[in-house]
Formats: structure tokens, C-alpha cells, sequence
């Protein structure tokens, strides 16, 4: 892979979830850019919301901010520059509204943190993606980090990484399998030539449990031969509930229909965290832990992605799956865009 992609080609949007507050999200962004400025690849960082801040805010504990080397292309709110200390020069105003302000792009021209607040609706990430896409020499990758609830907007991403652990559920046992049951809602099928037809069903926005429940409730063996068809894993993950997901597909199937996505970005695979804040008393919590080898090892039995847990391994296998990502892309889109590498 190049530093930037090849005039014609689109950089590979790859985003990280967390599936709580410190599950790892900042920490394995902040290990997979490194990894990228080793390779010399160029990297663009944007988010879904807001993040870099000094502090959680709910444990008050440290929390991993965002470093940029110089060079590194920047997606965030404009008045979000002055809360970080590298120096940005802004290059583009985007035109897309946040809560923080409008989102501007810009290159790093000192090293050093920055606070990124990047759009929260599918169709500003989608924008501002093909923004940076249409540059003279667009970067190489597009890196969006966003928490689990604000998940459902990385359905325009190409791919996906999900960072948990203890954080989610110290209890490792119920913590993988409710990642597996995450992949198993990734490995929906894509809408195929023989769906989309007048007799499927179309969810719009972010499916529920719940509202998948009342769908079977209503039609019953209705929905025999027919498919219910959703925008994107990420709308049914932004539920934050795998498990029922599962549950909810699982009895669609069992009434004759099927569970089909417009679009899916591969899940490359989980980063896994074993720390975790222990509350001590009213604002004031510790660090505790889970033993990381039987993490791992549960894992990597169970759910059948790559795992990797990046402080004791580094982000190497995370930089390898999007390699190989960029390298399958070939006529890979973002809204009928062609996509991909030059070698």
C-alpha cells in the first residue's frame, strides 16, 4: 500500500467501536496509527461524536488522548483545534454541522493531541467521506473512531473493528458470547438480486430488538418467503443489546423469513481490554483487571475473528486486516464510488 491512494482510488474507511467506556476504542486507534505511520501509510482521523478529553467523564480515571504526527489529516469540529495542542492548519470547511460547531479538515503541522467531533449521522459521514476521498492526493486510510451507541453511521465505513472487554462485563465467559454474538450479526447476508422485492420489508434507521419482535408478533407466518431487510449491521448493534439481536433474528428465521443489510462492513476483528474501573465510592474508582491470557484464549475460541489485545501485542494484525481489506476492495463503494489500492 502507498502512503496515499492512486488518483482514482478511494482510501479505505475503517472505524473502531467501543462497545463501553474504557473497553480500549482510544488505545487501539491510537496503537493502529502508529502502526500505519510505521508502514508510511497516510491516515485521516475523524470520529462519530466527541472525543480526546484529558479525563473519563464518569470514573474522573486518565484516559488515552489522540496523538497526531505531523502530516496526519484531521476530521473535527472546528472549534474542537483549540482544546488539543498540535497545530492544525485548516485547509477545508466541510459544511457539516455538529453540536461542537461546523467540521473542518486540516493537516497537522506540529505533533501533538487532538480532540476530534466528527458527524454523527450516516449521511454527514458519508459526505465528508467522500470528501476526503476527493482530494489531489487523498490518504492512504480513513480512521473513525466512535462509541457503540453511536455506532449505527460506521455502516458507511469498509470495515470495522470492535474494541470490549472487562469494562463491558468482567465476567469473560458472558463477554464473549455476546461478541460472538456481534460477528453473528455482521455475518447477516447482504440484500441479494432475488430480495428487495414488493413482498420484503424494509427498517429504516435503527432496528431494535424490540421492533424486530413486534414485526414477527405481527405478521406472524406473514413473513414466510419474505426478507426484512435493514441499512447495516451497525443500525441493529446501535441497540446495544447482541444477545437479543440474535434472539430477535432467530425468530424471524424460525417463521420462514430471513434478516438481510444493504450494506456491511467487514468486521476485521476485536481488540480486548482486561482492565476495568471498580467503583470505590461516589466519584471515586480504581483499576482492576481480568487475567489476560484466559481473555484472550475465550476469545479466540469462540468468536471467529482475529483477536488481539494491542497493549501486550501491538497493532500489527489490526494494520495486516486492513491491508488485506484495501487489497480485496477492487470494486469496493462508498454510494458508487469505485474504490481501492494501488500495489
Amino acid at each position: 500500500m502507498r502512503r496515499v491512494a492512486g488518483r482514482g482510488q478511494a482510501a479505505v474507511a475503517v472505524g473502531i467501536a467501543g462497545t463501553a467506556k474504557n473497553t480500549g476504542k482510544t488505545t487501539s486507534l491510537r496503537a493502529l496509527m502508529d502502526e500505519c505511520g510505521r508502514r508510511g501509510w497516510g491516515v485521516c482521523v475523524t470520529g462519530i461524536g466527541f472525543d480526546g478529553e484529558d479525563l473519563d467523564n464518569v470514573t474522573r480515571l486518565p484516559k488515552p488522548r489522540i496523538p497526531c504526527r505531523d502530516g496526519v489529516l484531521v476530521a473535527t469540529a472546528l472549534d474542537c483545534l483549540g482544546a488539543g495542542d498540535a497545530e492544525v492548519a485548516v485547509e477545508h470547511e466541510t459544511g457539516i454541522e455538529t453540536a461542537l460547531g461546523r467540521v473542518c479538515v486540516g493537516t497537522v503541522r506540529r505533533a501533538g493531541f487532538v480532540v476530534i467531533a466528527g458527524p454523527n449521522k450516516s449521511s454527514d459521514l458519508s459526505r465528508l467521506l467522500r470528501t476526503i476521498r476527493a482530494r489531489p492526493e487523498p490518504p492512504a486510510v480513513i480512521l473513525v473512531d466512535g462509541a457503540f451507541g453511536r455506532i449505527a453511521p460506521m455502516g458507511v465505513c469498509d470495515g470495522l473493528f470492535i474494541a470490549t472487554g472487562a469494562a463491558r462485563n468482567p465476567v469473560i465467559g458472558p463477554l464473549a458470547t455476546e461478541t460472538r454474538s456481534m460477528v453473528k450479526v455482521f455475518d447477516i447476508p447482504k440484500v441479494g438480486p432475488r430480495t428487495g422485492g414488493g413482498d420484503d420489508i424494509e427498517v429504516r434507521g435503527v432496528a431494535s430488538p424490540a421492533a424486530l419482535h413486534r414485526l414477527a408478533e405481527t405478521l406472524g407466518p406473514g413473513l414466510s418467503g419474505r426478507s426484512v431487510i435493514v441499512s447495516s449491521p451497525t443500525c441493529l448493534l446501535a441497540s446495544g443489546d447482541p444477545p437479543a439481536i440474535e434472539e430477535a433474528m432467530e425468530r424471524i428465521s424460525s417463521l420462514g423469513g430471513s434478516l438481510r443489510v444493504r450494506r456491511r462492513p467487514a468486521l476485521l476483528g476485536v481488540t480486548v481490554n482486561p482492565f476495568f474501573p471498580v467503583r470505590l465510592s461516589e466519584g471515586r474508582y480504581e483499576t482492576g483487571r481480568v487475567d489476560e491470557d484466559e481473555l484472550l484464549s475465550a476469545f479466540r475460541m469462540r468468536i471467529g475473528r482475529p483477536v488481539w489485545d494491542v497493549v501486550a501485542e501491538g497493532a500489527a494484525g489490526m494494520a495486516d486486516a486492513v491491508e488485506s481489506l484495501a487489497s480485496g476492495m477492487g470494486g469496493c463503494s462508498l454510494e458508487g464510488e469505485d474504490g481501492g489500492f494501488v500495489e
